[in-house]
């Protein structure tokens, strides 16, 4: 009998506790923070180049960055704050136009993160699964972060092309895979392209994906309390363990960092519910500030209202997802999961692997 999704969570379970109870590692070393590591924990001194005297202090969890005579408080992402220092944001403003051809033009903000900020945007689509939509979404990369794919200290554009289209898992040798009705429930790219900064000159990996809805945090705080009642619940554990299926079982994935901001509900708006939207709720901007000498605008970001009642919940984000077959292809860093959904074996710093996801899951 195949394996389905229930008695996948189940085995996985049971496996997880029993590496823990009955496989004790030789070495429970401390966790090894890699200089990948290094970079996207806020706990240190960022310092500028040589030729400046210019400093740096990122405080942990919020936007804030101290430079020697001032510090500058960032309403959202810090725009400005160069790619040597670990950001590199690309500058987007309403209206550009960007991608091949300059195919998309953008039109919304719709967040951003650590790494990246995430846009909707008015285009022909793709030349992919997309090509009906006219609107789509993109997530572009900082600069520092790109780096980091390129250099493969990250793999999320690796991954990503491994969940769209996983012919073969990575084996030795590959192992052919059959086509698994589970990759819905994966909000992966299906595409991507790499614009250049022309303020910089720095390369700015851009992934193109469907739009989706509010991410389980924000669905969580529509209810009294934060409480989701349990028929929702049972549908986003579902969904989510659906998904983990897929991403373990198929595409021989882990994901790292589940946690309630990246799982999202499917978007079930048309193209014309989308427009009418942004034509009702128009784009808004924070004040001018100063960054480094130069003037920074910074677009506010307007997530769009999506209907809870309907769709599919989806695992996003793959930006510190690895490939499960390590012994192939190495682990980058112990340094992963959210430190409350952390598993015990990365805690204990001993042998991880899927059960981390199952774990984190069950922690939300």
């Amino acid at each position: 009998m195949p394996l389905r999704p229930r008695h996948f969570f189940i085995i996985s379970a049971r496996k997880l506790w029993s590496r823990i109870l009955f496989s004790p590692s030789p070495h429970p070393t401390p966790l090894q923070h890699s200089p990948f590591a290094t970079m996207i924990d806020l706990h240190f001194e960022l310092t500028r180049p040589p030729h400046t005297s210019t400093h740096f202090r990122v405080q942990k969890d919020t936007p804030k960055v101290s430079l020697d005579t001032e510090t500058l408080t960032f309403p959202e992402e810090q725009v400005g704050i160069p790619a040597s220092e670990g950001f590199g944001y690309l500058e987007v403003d309403i209206g550009d136009t960007i991608g091949p051809e300059m195919r998309y033009r953008i039109i919304r903000k719709l967040g951003f993160g650590r790494s990246s900020t995430v846009w909707m945007a008015y285009g022909n689509g793709s030349t992919q699964e997309s090509t009906a939509r006219k609107y789509v979404v993109i997530k572009i990369l900082t600069a520092f972060t790109t780096r980091m794919n390129e250099q493969g200290s990250m793999l999320e554009k690796t991954i990503s092309a491994q969940l769209a289209n996983p012919l073969f898992l990575v084996r030795d040798p590959p192992v052919p895979v059959a086509p698994s009705w589970e990759r819905v429930y994966c909000l992966s790219p299906y595409d991507s392209f790499v614009p250049t900064n022309p303020i910089t000159s720095e390369n700015h990996l851009c992934f193109l994906l469907n739009p989706a809805g509010p991410n389980l945090n924000a669905i969580r705080h529509r209810f009294p309390e934060a409480k989701v009642p349990l028929p929702l619940v049972k549908r986003i554990v579902t969904d989510a363990v659906t998904a983990l299926y897929y991403l373990h079982r198929t595409a021989d994935v882990v994901h790292t960092d589940l946690k309630a901001d990246n799982i999202l509900l499917e978007s079930t708006l048309t193209d014309a519910e989308i427009m009418v939207i942004i034509r009702s709720d128009p784009p808004q901007y924070y004040p001018v500030m100063k960054v480094l000498g130069r003037d920074i605008k910074t677009v506010i970001r307007q997530p769009l209202a999506f209907p809870i009642d309907k769709g599919k919940f989806m695992l996003a984000d793959y930006s510190h997802a690895q490939m499960q077959t390590f012994n192939i292809t190495p682990r980058i860093t112990n340094y992963i999961s959210p430190e409350p959904l952390c598993a015990p074996e990365t805690a204990l710093g001993i042998e991880w692997g899927e059960g981390i996801d199952i774990w984190a899951l069950s922690c939300l």
